[in-house]
């Protein structure tokens, strides 16, 4: 597609990119690619941006505040994307989890690495429903590894994101406000309810850590859509798709690598996330943060960076989710270049 000359400029939200660089130098890995992520936002302009994770970046990026008293409405976003539906009521994720007990701790374990499969879901979820029947919960899993819970009313809790907690002890993260001791009650109910039954069984036979838990966090009910400010957000993420449905912005999924984006995406503002970072750095995994460092390095800043050169792309913004923006302009980084070959 052709792109008319400075009109196109990118939001590249890659949360967890810096989370790791010390040890990832340390250890050697991703030279080439951290050479390249660090040249570029070594030319960069840095400025505020609210960071606290994937979802506060997200949450800023469509204009919709974080309030530090409230949630996030995580739930009711994502669940637009995983079911279609703008249910107006209160949701909470309930994210299946691993539990471990250690020493005095109890750490938590959660994401792609549990390896939920969707009959698994279906039948953990469905003791779910009968067991709290009584109470008015009612449990979903739209997709095998984010499960959600639906609310008649306001659960009256703060709670903590799942990455924050992913592979700390839970005690530290458990739900706080009036409602606390009623929450974390469940938190114990759920895990003795899902500790025995046949589900974990046979995954424990198979090697798998038994899904004996659920983590409640990003509650609340849809915001007001968000004014449209995108051409197009390219993402896998949940909450972003949610958000982009609701602002009823184009949506589209990430491509392999910032060349073929170059090549299919117009004019405009454009909005990429890219978890492939993410995910080893919530779990602490460094060897494959730098993996995924490394390929985005290759994969997505290196072509960047050219077309910046070529003026094929007006402006970069790089949001890694430590509460700055890194800003580059085609301007900037040529003016970068001219002065190394002088």
């Amino acid at each position: 597609m052709a792109v008319t000359r400075g009109r196109r400029r990118l939001s590249l939200l890659v949360p967890g990119l810096l989370d790791g660089s010390w040890g990832a130098r340390e250890a050697g890995l991703a030279r080439h690619g951290a050479a390249c992520i660090n040249r570029v936002l070594a030319r960069a302009t840095s400025h505020p941006f609210p960071g606290g994770g994937l979802e506060a970046v997200l949450f800023a990026l469509f204009g919709i505040e974080p309030d530090p008293d409230i949630d996030l409405p995580v739930a009711a976003v994502s669940r637009v994307a995983d079911t279609g539906d703008v249910d107006p009521g209160w949701w909470l994720r309930a994210d299946p989890v691993h539990l471990r007990p250690d020493q005095d701790r109890v750490l938590l374990f959660a994401g792609p690495g549990l390896g939920v499969r969707a009959e698994e879901a279906r039948a953990l979820v469905q003791a779910l429903n009968e067991h709290f029947a009584d109470r008015n919960l009612r449990f979903e899993a739209p997709v095998a590894g984010r499960w959600y819970l639906r609310l008649s009313v306001p659960p009256g809790v703060c709670t903590a994101p799942l990455a924050a907690v992913a592979g700390r002890d839970i005690h530290r993260h458990l739900p706080a406000g009036e409602s606390a001791r009623r929450w974390r009650g469940l938190l114990n109910e759920v895990q003795m309810l899902l500790h025995g039954h046949p589900v974990n069984g046979d995954r424990e036979r198979a090697g798998a850590p038994a899904i004996n838990g659920v983590w409640f966090w990003g509650g609340g009910c849809i915001p007001k859509p968000p004014a449209p400010q995108w051409a197009c957000v390219w993402a896998e993420d949940s909450t972003a798709r949610g958000l982009a449905r609701l602002a009823g912005t184009a949506l589209e999924a990430p491509p392999p690598d910032g060349q073929r984006w170059l090549q299919g995406a117009g004019a405009g503002e454009h909005l990429v996330v890219l978890t492939q970072v993410y995910d080893p750095a919530v779990s602490g995994d460094w060897p494959a943060w730098g993996q995924a460092v490394s390929w985005m390095g290759q994969a997505w800043f290196a072509p960047l960076e050219r077309a910046l050169r070529r003026a094929r792309l007006s402006a970069l913004d790089v949001l890694p989710g430590d509460g700055r923006r890194y800003r580059v302009t085609a301007a900037r980084l040529l003016r970068f270049w001219r002065r190394g070959l002088g």
